[in-house]
């Protein structure tokens, strides 16, 4: 019996095509990917004098970007464009959260609460799953004191259903955007990614051709490749930038390198502005926020 090939419909002839139409991103993609590997090399002491869950942190979403990266790239090129929305969407919100983090009163205290949000939202789902049960409950014991959970609800107060919700920031994409002054990149890309998140993309897949026929589009034509890279590309910068300085790698001649990719790219770029620090405190501000929409609450009733 022959061996079925999970492909797309002439899926060589459709990446060639790719290839050759995007051939200088891909190079840029290359050149980009090489430059973020000499960030942290294999072996080398980075992270002095920071906390173990600062650098745990910073590593997972410095590892995570690379891989999300690397599927963006090869779903691109396979013509599989508009479903590489969700990597970018992924790679989206870890720079835009890095960005926080950076720019948060006390980065310590942010990474503690960002890792927190993941073994708080893992303590959720391996609840009944007992593969995981036990990897979960080694890793909460190494990074966390056995009180720490009861502790952290009670300085997050009224607030901790957000947290679970929203993160450390106890805001929505949207607000962390605008708060960030990263909302024309929101709105540029964000409703694009959603649509594919959400299923609300149906046509891109499928078109009424005429009575009682439907075309189905498993090969959409792929349109979205050059944005996807180079959106891919400055995502991939602006986390390296981000862990460059929180964990002052003195990396700064591959930050600039990289930045010179991004400039040289002809398609639309999507990056973050840079910023002067802004030490916000994310607790304080949501409490306020949240007593402000009290107040006015009360003076409507």
């Amino acid at each position: 019996m022959a061996e079925t090939r999970v492909a797309l419909p002439k899926a060589d002839e459709l990446e060639r095509g790719i290839f050759d139409t995007h051939r200088s991103l891909i190079s840029a993609a290359k050149a980009t990917w090489g430059l973020a590997n000499e960030l942290i090399i294999e072996g080398e002491v980075v992270g002095k004098g920071k906390s173990t869950i600062h650098n745990v942190c910073l590593a997972g979403n410095y590892t995570k970007q690379l891989r999300l990266y690397v599927a963006n790239l090869k779903l691109s090129l396979a013509g599989l464009d508009l479903e590489s929305f969700l990597i970018l969407r992924s790679m989206y919100t870890h720079a835009l959260h890095l960005q926080a983090l950076e720019h948060s009163k006390d980065p310590e205290v942010f990474a503690r609460d960002w890792v927190l949000w993941d073994l708080a939202s893992d303590e959720k789902a391996v609840r009944n799953l007992a593969p995981f049960a036990d990897v979960w409950k080694d890793l909460k014991e190494k990074l966390f004191s056995a009180d720490a959970l009861g502790k952290d609800k009670a300085r997050y107060g009224e607030l901790w259903s957000r947290f679970l919700e929203k993160g450390p920031t106890l805001v929505s994409m949207a607000e962390l955007s605008v708060i960030l002054q990263a909302e024309e990149t929101y709105r540029l890309f964000y409703p694009l990614t959603s649509a594919v998140t959400h299923g609300a993309d149906l046509l891109n897949y499928s078109r009424p051709k005429a009575e009682n026929k439907i075309d189905i589009l498993v090969v959409p034509p792929p349109k979205w490749v050059g944005p996807n890279l180079a959106a891919g590309i400055s995502f991939l910068r602006d986390t390296c930038a981000h862990v460059n300085t929180l964990l002052a790698l003195g990396k700064d001649k591959v930050i600039d390198d990289m930045t010179k990719i991004v400039s040289s790219l002809s398609e639309k770029k999507l990056e973050f502005k840079a910023l002067e620090k802004l030490n916000i405190d994310w607790i304080e501000r949501a409490k306020a926020k949240k007593a402000e929409k009290n107040e006015k609450q009360a003076q409507m009733a």
